[in-house]
């Protein structure tokens, strides 16, 4: 390899319990005596916090964090935790 140029832009976001994400890259590899080998990728997802939990935004590190219940999971005193349902598909 002599070098490489990648190209990638991020998008995240979250409303209430609601969270989405998303990423799309483009990678150039310079290949010596080689054809450049260039490839694509990407994912999508989107969340939803049933126990009504966010994802909290973290302005130093520029990312989310896992969700963090409001009460601990114990389901005698009616409590069960933090639930997400999720879904997420790759290319």
């Amino acid at each position: 390899m002599s070098g490489a140029q990648i190209y990638d832009v991020e998008l995240a976001g979250n409303y209430l319990s609601y969270f989405l994400q998303g990423e799309y890259f483009h990678y150039d590899i310079d290949r010596r005596g080689l054809k450049t080998a260039s490839f694509d990728g990407g994912y999508a997802q989107a969340a939803w916090t049933i126990t009504g939990e966010a994802h909290k935004y973290v302005p130093s590190s520029g990312s989310y964090t896992r969700i963090v219940p409001d009460h601990a999971f114990s389901p005698k005193d009616g409590y069960w935790g933090a639930w997400e349902v999720a879904g997420r598909v790759s290319y």
